[in-house]
């Protein structure tokens, strides 16, 4: 997907989580800010996981939309 351009963000939060267990937080924190950045697109997500993109937002270290 990388080498395409195309991003997912799913991919990215499952492949930041993975780091993130892996005590690898450094290596994380862009999968984690380009999850953030696609899936607050989502209008559902936005309404009912806003909790969960908050923790992306904070573990992306976005600090905007």
């Amino acid at each position: 997907m990388a080498q395409s351009g195309e991003t997912d963000g799913y991919v990215d939060e499952e492949v930041g989580e993975c780091l993130l267990i892996m005590h690898r937080a450094d290596a994380a924190q862009p999968h984690f800010a380009v999850a953030y950045q696609t899936l607050v697109q989502d209008p559902w997500l936005v309404e009912h996981e806003s909790a969960r993109l908050a923790r992306l937002r904070s573990l992306g270290k976005v600090t905007q939309n």
